[in-house]
């Protein structure tokens, strides 16, 4: 499928529930595969809500190489400031690694020899552990293909703005009429004498 309206629109995030547990993380990218994955995004673009969810979104695109009809995966794994894995929750095994380490991992269908993608990644803050956000948070690309990496980003630096909670409404609104016994208008206090 090729777009041809001129303008590069990234594909809607996938659905959260379609993310999947991300494979083990090997160290080294086989040398046959050194050059499977160019990355041209790894941004982080920021947090909104959903229900009462707050979803961060990071935009990944670029291209794989010479992988066509194996199965791919992409995933995001996070880090503190100085590059050391962050744990994942227990409750989030989903959201780890085999290692534990706190990640979200997403298939890619590659259909082609040369594989273009881009979409954005979806991971929930409440699988963050507590006061991760205290400091600045890396995060890393890794793509897979048959659950062994082939190719990884640069670690890129964020910081988390969190998103405006829907305001309570308030309790006694106060009506904005200047005749209303409610109204902070000054007649509306002024004693009346006989």
């Amino acid at each position: 499928m090729t777009q041809n309206s001129g303008e590069s629109k990234a594909k809607p995030a996938p659905p959260l529930e379609t993310h999947v547990a991300p494979p083990k993380i090997t160290q080294e990218i086989p040398p046959a595969q050194k050059d499977s994955v160019s990355f041209s995004k790894t941004e982080y673009q920021g947090t909104i809500r959903e229900g009462q969810a707050d979803i961060m979104q990071i935009l990944v695109a670029g291209e794989i190489h010479g992988q066509m009809g194996k199965p791919g995966l992409v995933a995001i794994l996070f880090y503190d400031q100085n590059g050391t894995p962050i744990p994942a929750n227990s409750n989030a095994p989903a959201f780890a690694t085999p290692d534990g380490q706190l990640a979200v991992a997403y298939p890619l269908e590659i259909a082609q020899d040369k594989q273009p993608f881009e979409m954005t990644l979806l991971m929930p803050l409440q699988y963050f552990p507590q006061n991760a956000f205290s400091a600045a948070v890396k995060f890393r690309v890794m793509v897979f293909t048959e659950a062994k990496k082939i190719g990884e980003s640069d670690m890129k630096d964020f910081t988390i703005v969190m998103p405006n909670a829907p305001a309570p409404e308030p309790a006694n609104p106060q009506p904005n009429t200047p005749n209303s016994p409610t109204s902070s208008s000054p007649d509306s206090t002024k004693q009346t004498t006989p």
